[in-house]
């Protein structure tokens, strides 16, 4: 596998990490629950309150009966759960969102996770473009994404606060 070293962190390059795509099952509602609700991820969410079980338990099945949404969930080596990536189609845009495991940050799962399931969604889908929203104050996850291949494309504010719109591919 190859790295690439940031100070003293290694990274491994995302297409060398083993990772799989899987549709999620309704068994995995309260696995995606937690995920939501780690705290780093509730600080770099657009809506920062931690989410009822019963509030997201409605919100999962409501995601799963769209024929509109795709939600992945990403294993790696021996089915190991490493996160999820959603994707919602509204009209001619779609919108990434993902949301990784904590024990995974910071290795480039992410970045690969972003770029295998945006290929993977394009390909099955005919996707032309993917927009992803991050906010300006989560520097990692906008590495993540930029690492992945996308490119901001509008600085802006989306509810209330400030935020990059970045575009995948970038053409």
């Amino acid at each position: 596998m190859a790295a690439i070293v940031f100070g003293r962190k290694i990274m491994l390059e995302p297409d060398s990490l083993p990772l799989v795509l899987r549709p999620a099952r309704r068994s995995d509602c309260r696995q995606i629950w937690c995920w939501r609700n780690e705290p780093e991820v509730r600080r770099a969410s657009f809506h920062t309150e931690v989410i009822p079980y019963e509030k997201h338990e409605v919100w999962y099945e409501g995601k799963m009966a769209d024929s509109s949404i795709r939600l992945l969930i990403a294993e790696g080596r021996e089915g190991v759960e490493i996160g999820y990536v959603r994707f919602d189609k509204d009209q001619d845009e779609v919108e990434i969102s993902v949301c990784l495991d904590p024990g995974f940050r910071g290795k480039g799962y992410g970045s690969a996770l972003i770029r295998r399931a945006s290929e993977q969604y394009m390909a099955s889908e005919g996707a032309k473009r993917i927009i992803a929203w991050v906010r300006s104050d989560n520097p990692a996850s906008l590495k993540a994404f930029k690492r992945a291949g996308y490119v901001i494309a509008e600085e802006t504010r989306l509810h209330g606060l400030d935020a990059h719109k970045l575009v995948y591919p970038c053409f």
